[in-house]
């Protein structure tokens, strides 16, 4: 989950739980949030569960 999101240009503030769950927060590019939704249950066999909000706007990084 955590390589999926990091290459699509997440940041991340905290991942917390263990078995059987786990809740990873952090901040994610709007431009690339519905892929990343997209792909989720691929990678979770189903069984996540996707939560997004607006946050502040971050600048653009060159080659992203």
């Amino acid at each position: 989950m955590t390589a999926l999101l990091g290459s699509l240009g997440a940041g991340f503030t905290g991942t917390t739980g263990g078995d059987p769950a786990w809740i990873v927060t952090g901040e994610q590019p709007a431009r690339r949030a519905r892929e990343a939704e997209l792909r989720l249950p691929g990678i979770t066999r189903g069984e996540a569960v996707w939560s997004s909000r607006p946050a502040a706007d971050r600048p653009v990084v060159p080659g992203r």
